[in-house]
């Protein structure tokens, strides 16, 4: 089981406060996932309670700082970190 920190246009100084490198949405840790050989049973996003407010706080964020183009990224389903399962594929 793995926990990775969701969607890019969230990423802030808490995320490096952390050491997180990067945050990604569902289908890009799947496909990372699927290219080093396991089988993802399941993914899913969680943390969900947070997201609009850590959404909002990122937008007060970004508007004092640059405006960035990150509205064009899909909302829902949403949370702020997501979780897979993934076992070795058989062969």
């Amino acid at each position: 089981m793995i926990t990775v920190p969701a969607y890019g246009f969230l990423w802030s100084e808490h995320d490096e406060a952390l050491k997180h490198l990067r945050r990604y949405a569902a289908h890009e840790l799947r496909n990372k996932l699927t290219v080093c050989g396991v089988e993802v049973v399941r993914t899913s996003y969680f943390i969900s309670t947070l997201f609009f407010p850590i959404l909002t706080l990122r937008i007060w964020q970004g508007l004092q700082k640059d405006t960035r183009d990150w509205l064009n990224n899909s909302l829902i389903p949403f949370g702020v970190s997501i979780v897979a399962l993934a076992r070795p594929v058989h062969q």
